[in-house]
C-alpha cells in the first residue's frame, strides 16, 4: 500500500509538470519528506494527502489508488 500511494503521488506530480521542491512548497510539505513518501518509506497523514491532492488538482482517491 505504501509504495502504491507514493507511486501515485509521483505520477500525478510528473503529470502536473512539477518538481518535488515545487510540490512541497505549494503543499507546505518538506521535499525530503515528499521524496520519502514517493519512495514508499512512509504514508502521508490525511491533511497532507488532501493538500497534495489539492495542489495536484486530482481527487485524493486517485492518490490512494482508486480508479
Amino acid at each position: 500500500m505504501k509504495m502504491n500511494i507514493g507511486e501515485n503521488v509521483r505520477a500525478a506530480r510528473r503529470a502536473a509538470g512539477m518538481t518535488q521542491a515545487e510540490l512541497g512548497r505549494r503543499a507546505k510539505f518538506h521535499p525530503v519528506q515528499l521524496s520519502d513518501l514517493e519512495r514508499g518509506r512512509h504514508l502521508p497523514s490525511i491533511p497532507v494527502l488532501l493538500r497534495l491532492a489539492k495542489v495536484l488538482k486530482v481527487p485524493a482517491s486517485k492518490l490512494l489508488g482508486e480508479k
